[in-house]
């Protein structure tokens, strides 16, 4: 009981990203446990071996992490030392300009009396004004970068300490257990004095830079308050304020009931509205259900990462000062949820003769106040609604965009991949431009937006694979490594899905036989699905490893305890790829539900 409960203790609190670096902790109990009782000198000698090695590895990624620290750290304070000399000097120096200005207007009021001066006064302010301004914004830009950057700095060190902890907390007890089942007398002192010999064993250096860091956070940022430093800088990214947690509550006790009472209206009175409103109404609707369903889902995979000790803060290169946690993610998408149904319930209600504002035309007015709400949202310039994330997306969309010239790293290829999976959001985006360009809107049944789509769709509908494309390709150009070549031409057969898809809707309006351009599509669409599949399983997973200690799965698992979770997601993700790559064909399919109403589903 004892053993287990250290184990899951053990494995639970260790960095995910840095999983391999620790002490191979299960290797160590299966040579116990198979030797016990019969231990001898070889075995003896075989487990020294082992320790040396174990020991070695989790010494070397120990040193190299804490000289990478250490060389931050001295970079950060010579940084420090160059700002504040900075801010010294320039305050030196607005003094005496200011000083000297002051004695020539003094001089020039003298001699030519009160106009002089009132000439001269402007022109002092003025020149002392602009260069206060400009030496001001750009402190306050280095301070926020600074402070940045020591924060991340601390989150580091302190993951280092807890590294190094955890591991001779995990060797004390396995050389402990080795000396209570098998090993013979003083075996235990002998074998910790070849742990004490290790740097990690005792990790002072690290605490004192630690200590160091807690100390120019203190003096730079907290007037000395050094108590003050440590509690922002441990408390802050993991503090849960009740007022947003309030607000949450609040947001998505208005957006559940919403959604559950329209579901209902729609679900009783269906064959009341025409398809025809139907079709011009949601995709307007769509484009804000789907990024609010989008955060959602981040909101939830934060949490789960959470749960998981996934630093997902680290691996995207977030900033720590100002990553999304779980409940603003969940916030946010409970404010969008909110002003979608509170826009498209009305609408609906006006489809089928209910007018909740009398004399107001739903249809027109109510799509346009939504998509300006939501246009407010998306590019509000002040210090609100997340503002930081927002532009870290937007930053990331962008450098998405211009690949291959853009950057690569884990966040535009995160970025990339969703966008994707978004190509109905892309034919929604230019249709809802379309809609309200071209005045649509004053007319839900003008079809001119659908002659428009059949010549923009090819194009806006390739767009996100070939970006996803581009990055691979870059990444296989920095890399040299053949596995993006492959994931290239994943995308590539994924592309020839959309195009074809997309061209299909002419194709079939001259013949109803099957040509070879719809041949074409069809070989495209069973080829893509299934590569993109196996991908999924073997590559993007981990999955199906048939030497596995799970059966078809892999053998260091997550979440243990739930392996019917992940044979549920390589079942459903074959299913639900299909179903992705339908949604994008033309083709009509008879279900009894109306094609947009499947789509949003």
């Amino acid at each position: 009981m004892e053993q287990q409960q250290f184990t899951s203790q053990f494995e639970g609190n260790q960095v995910a990203e840095w999983r391999a670096k620790y002490i191979d902790y299960r290797k160590f109990l299966h040579t116990i446990d198979t030797h016990a009782g019969q231990w001898n000198h070889i075995t003896h000698q075989r487990f020294i071996t082992l320790l040396r090695d174990e020991l070695e590895k989790v010494e070397d990624f120990y040193m190299l992490q804490f000289r990478e620290y250490s060389d931050r750290f001295r970079v950060l304070r010579a940084r420090i030392e160059q700002w504040e000399a900075a801010g010294q000097a320039a305050a030196s120096s607005s003094r005496t300009s200011l000083d000297g200005e002051q004695s020539a207007a003094y001089a020039i009021n003298s001699s030519s009396g009160r106009e002089a001066e009132e000439a001269g006064r402007p022109l002092l302010f003025r020149a002392s004004s602009l260069f206060s301004l400009a030496s001001d914004r750009d402190r306050r830009k280095e301070r926020k970068t600074l402070r940045s950057a020591i924060l991340q700095l601390y989150r580091a060190l302190i993951m280092l300490r807890n590294f190094a902890m955890l591991n001779m907390s995990a060797t004390q007890y396995l050389v402990r257990l080795l000396d209570k089942k098998c090993a013979g007398p003083d075996q235990y002192n002998a074998m910790m004095r070849i742990v004490n010999r290790k740097a990690f064993s005792s990790p002072k250096l690290v605490t004192q830079m630690i200590r160091d860091v807690e100390g120019i956070y203190g003096s730079v940022f907290k007037d000395g308050k050094i108590n003050e430093a440590k509690n922002e800088l441990r408390v802050r990214q993991h503090d849960k304020r009740d007022s947003q947690m309030l607000l949450l509550g609040l947001l998505t006790g208005m957006s559940v009931p919403l959604a559950v009472l329209f579901l209902l209206v729609v679900a009783f009175n269906y064959d009341h509205v025409s398809d025809d409103d139907i079709s011009a109404l949601l995709p307007v609707f769509r484009l804000l259900w789907i990024p609010a369903l989008a955060i959602w889902c981040w909101g939830v995979d934060i949490l789960l990462w959470h749960r998981a000790r996934i630093n997902h803060v680290f691996i995207f290169t977030f900033n720590p000062l100002s990553a999304l946690r779980y409940h603003e993610a969940m916030m946010g998408a409970s404010l969008l949820t909110v002003i979608l149904f509170t826009f498209l319930f009305p609408s609906y209600l006006y489809l089928l003769d209910i007018a909740v504002i009398p004399g107001l035309n739903a249809l027109i007015y109510y799509p346009i106040c939504m998509v300006a709400l939501f246009l407010s949202i998306a590019v509000f310039p002040f210090r609100a609604l997340w503002r930081s994330s927002r532009l870290n997306f937007g930053a990331a969309l962008l450098q998405t965009i211009i690949a291959p010239f853009g950057r690569i790293g884990f966040h535009e290829f995160f970025v990339g991949d969703v966008m994707t999976s978004m190509v109905k959001t892309m034919f929604d985006l230019q249709f809802t431009a379309c809609y309200f360009l071209t005045g649509d809107f004053l007319d839900v049944r003008s079809d001119r937006c659908q002659g428009v789509n059949s010549v923009i769709s090819p194009v806006v509908s390739v767009l996100p694979l070939y970006w996803r494309m581009m990055q691979c390709s870059r990444r296989y150009l920095a890399t040299k490594d053949k596995v993006h070549i492959f994931n290239t031409l994943k995308y590539a057969t994924g592309l020839s899905v959309v195009l074809f898809s997309s061209l299909m809707g002419n194709f079939q309006a001259y013949s109803p036989d099957w040509p070879w351009t719809r041949i074409a599509w069809l070989i495209s669409f069973v080829f893509s699905t299934l590569y993109t599949y196996s991908w999924d399983i073997f590559m993007d997973w981990g999955l199906g490893r048939i030497s596995s200690e799970n059966f078809i799965l892999r053998n260091r698992l997550v979440w243990k305890e739930n392996k019917w979770f992940y044979y549920y997601c390589m079942i459903s993700n074959f299913f639900f790829r299909f179903f992705w790559a339908v949604t994008i064909t033309p083709v009509p399919i008879d279900i009894g539900m109306n094609p947009e109403v499947l789509n949003l589903v």
